[in-house]
Formats: structure tokens, C-alpha cells, sequence
């Protein structure tokens, strides 16, 4: 029987709890994802540009967690846009997990993709709805041969352009909740789990990345716990005809 009131609970974890007890349809869904290898979904994301992400990503740095920071200005073209996927999320005042202490601030946690060009409508659920016949959404890339100077002006972007791939993994942020809301109109509620392994591959690269640091610093108030985060993505999302390319 679910505790709602034990204190260690967060908001979003209680909703995800509940989902999974009173939905049969759900738990069905994500046993056939996982049998697939795709284990991490997300209930919603964002669509913003790069220079929008700029600025939330600047906002990062006033969190004392351990995924932030500005993002290179140089590397990704800022009109081209990015998919903040969204993952755990920890209110003010609730328990982390990850953590293991009360927060302070709230944040939301991203797994941030990159899009190369823009989204034409919206992300697919997973690689069976891509290749349904109803799929209608897809990525526009803007022209090298029309745009190549303006494009490689962007490390990142160009580099991701000549490789025609439609999305790309950037890195995984926490965002301040506060921040993050003046942007809600740019979120788009629908559980996707096409990139689960992106997710999962960042994860455990940020993580080797974090231990190493932390290494340095014996008995880091920042030091996670082996329990770790919620489960949430190492394969590439497979390209087809209608995600990805040249328009």
C-alpha cells in the first residue's frame, strides 16, 4: 500500500507512484519500452532556442547541486532550438534523493537535446510511432550549401549538421523551478521515451565525471548517495525518412 505521508516522498514521485498503481495501460507501456531498451521516459518537455536555454542555464549556477553551468555560446547556432526533456524534480523544501538532504531551492532536472534545426510538430513517443503511418512530425534543417557560413560558425552545430542527424545529446542540467515556469507555455505534456538511451548514456558520463571531482574533495556535502536518482535513457535514436535529414 502506497505511504503518502512518509516526509521522504517528493511530489512528483507520489504522482509517479500513483500513475503506475491505478494505471494497467501505463504498466504495460513501460514493460514493453523496457523490453525494447528503452527504460527512462519523460512526461513532458520544453521547446526552446538555444539562446532561451542560454539563459536558464546561467540561472543553474545559483543551484548548490551537481549538474549545471553556463552553456558555450560559441558552440550551438542560437536561433537553432533544444528539447529540455523532462526528468526528476525536487520541490522546494522536499527531500532529494540523489542528495540525500532537504532542498532548499527547487529544481528541475533536463536531459537537454540538442535539435538539428527545428522541430516540425512533435517529439515521437518512440521509434514505432515514427514509423506509423500517422507520424506527421520530422526536423528542418536549414541548407549547408545556403547557410554553410552562418552554420559553421558553431562548432557543435556544424559538426551535427555535415553529420545530418536530427537530435543529439548536449548534457543534463538542473534547472531552478522558478526560472524554469516562465517558460511553461513551451511545454509540451505527452510521455516520449525515444531518448531513453541518450539519457542513460549522459547520465553515467556525468556521473564518472562528478565521482572523479568529488574524489578530490573527501567528505563533500555534494557526495550522492549509492541510492541515486529516480530511474529516467546509450544507443543513438534510430533515423528514419521522417526524423531527421534535410528537409
Amino acid at each position: 500500500m502506497l505511504d503518502f505521508n512518509n516526509p521522504y516522498l517528493g511530489t512528483q514521485e507520489k504522482r509517479d507512484m500513483l500513475h503506475l498503481e491505478v494505471s494497467e495501460d501505463y504498466r504495460e507501456e513501460k514493460e514493453r519500452m523496457a523490453k525494447k531498451g528503452f527504460r527512462y521516459s519523460s512526461p513532458s518537455y520544453w521547446l526552446l532556442s538555444v539562446r532561451e536555454f542560454m539563459e536558464l542555464a546561467k540561472a543553474s549556477k545559483s543551484l548548490d547541486t551537481l549538474f549545471g553551468g553556463e552553456l558555450n555560446e560559441n558552440l550551438y547556432h542560437p536561433s537553432y532550438q533544444v528539447l529540455l526533456m523532462e526528468h526528476d524534480r525536487v520541490e522546494a523544501g522536499e527531500w532529494d534523493n540523489f542528495l540525500q538532504r532537504f532542498t532548499a531551492v527547487g529544481y528541475q532536472n533536463v536531459c537537454v537535446i540538442g535539435i538539428n534545426g527545428f522541430l516540425e510538430g512533435e517529439v515521437p513517443k518512440s521509434q514505432e510511432e515514427i514509423e506509423s503511418e500517422d507520424f506527421k512530425g520530422g526536423v528542418y534543417s536549414p541548407s549547408l550549401e545556403l547557410y554553410g557560413e552562418e552554420i559553421e560558425a558553431y562548432k557543435e552545430t556544424a559538426y551535427w549538421s555535415k553529420k545530418g542527424t536530427p537530435f543529439y545529446p548536449i548534457d543534463i542540467w538542473d534547472i531552478p523551478i522558478k526560472e524554469l515556469n516562465e517558460y511553461e507555455d513551451k511545454r509540451v505534456y505527452k510521455r516520449t521515451y525515444i531518448f531513453s538511451n541518450y539519457w542513460e548514456a549522459l547520465f553515467e558520463r556525468g556521473m564518472k565525471k562528478v565521482m572523479k571531482q568529488l574524489k578530490k574533495k573527501k567528505g563533500s556535502s555534494l557526495l550522492p548517495s549509492t541510492k541515486g536518482f529516480s530511474n529516467k535513457s546509450k544507443k543513438k535514436v534510430k533515423k528514419s525518412k521522417k526524423v531527421g535529414g534535410k528537409k
